[in-house]
C-alpha cells in the first residue's frame, strides 16, 4: 500500500513511499534461513581448513620421509581413539534429537538434549586429551612427532571449543530467560557437532591407522 507524503518547502514535488507488511513472516528461521547458520557454516570452513592444513602437512611429510614413522618409533595406542570415536558417534543421537525438538519448539526436550550433548562433548574432550598422551612420541622428536601432535592439537582445540560452548549454552537455557532465538542456536549447535564428529573420525583414523599401513 502507499501513503502520500505531505508537501513541505523542501519537497518540491509530491512523492510516495511503499510500505511492506512483514508481520506474517516467522521470527525464527532454521538452516539457510537463519543468519547464525551462515555464521556457523563460515566457522566450519575456517576450522575445517585449519585441520585440513595439518592433515595435508602430515601426508606431505610422510611422502618425503624415507620411512614413516621413523624406525624405533612407538605406534599410537588404539584403545583411547576407539573409545573416543564411539563417544563421538553416540553424540550424534542427542544432536539429532535436539535439532528435532528445536524445530518443533519443544523447549524442555531441547534443553535436555543440549545437556546430553555437552556432557558427551566434555567426555570426548577428556578422551582426546588421553589420546594426546598415548600418541607414543614427543612433539619435538622428529617430523613425524611434530605433525602428529599438530593434527591432534588442531582437533583438540576445535572439539574443546564446541564442548565448552555447548555447556555454556546449556547453562543459559537453565538460567533463562527463554528466547525464541535459542531454538535457532540449538539447531546450529547440533549442526556444528556433527561436523566435529566427522573431523574427529578422520583425525583418529589418520593418526592411528596410517602409521600401521
Amino acid at each position: 500500500m502507499t501513503r502520500p507524503v505531505h508537501r513541505t518547502e523542501n519537497t518540491p514535488a509530491p512523492v510516495t513511499t511503499r510500505l511492506l507488511d512483514v508481520s506474517d513472516l516467522p521470527s525464527v528461521g532454521f538452516d539457510s534461513k537463519s543468519i547464525m547458520w551462515w555464521g556457523v557454516l563460515g566457522f566450519i570452513v575456517i576450522e575445517g581448513t585449519t585441520v585440513a592444513t595439518a592433515i595435508g602437512s602430515y601426508f606431505y611429510l610422510s611422502g618425503v620421509e624415507p620411512q614413516w614413522p621413523p624406525p624405533r618409533t612407538q605406534l599410537p595406542g588404539l584403545l583411547v581413539p576407539m573409545l573416543k570415536t564411539l563417544v563421538l558417534l553416540a553424540s550424534i543421537v542427542p544432536a539429532v534429537l535436539c535439532d528435532r525438538a528445536a524445530r518443533r519448539f519443544d523447549f524442555a526436550s531441547m534443553r535436555r538434549w543440549v545437556v546430553a550433548m555437552g556432557a558427551m562433548g566434555m567426555l570426548a574432550v577428556g578422551l582426546q586429551w588421553l589420546e594426546l598422551r598415548s600418541v607414543g612420541v614427543r612433539w619435538d622428536a622428529h617430523a613425524y612427532g611434530s605433525v602428529t601432535w599438530a593434527v591432534l592439537i588442531a582437533y583438540f582445540l576445535l572439539l574443546s571449543t564446541d564442548a565448552l560452548d555447548t555447556v555454556a549454552f546449556a547453562a543459559m537455557l537453565y538460567r533463562g530467560p527463554v528466547k525464541e532465538t535459542q531454538f535457532e542456536d540449538a539447531s546450529d549447535n547440533s549442526f556444528y557437532l556433527r561436523f566435529t564428529v566427522v573431523m574427529g573420525i578422520l583425525v583418529s583414523a589418520l593418526v592411528t591407522l596410517v602409521p600401521r599401513l
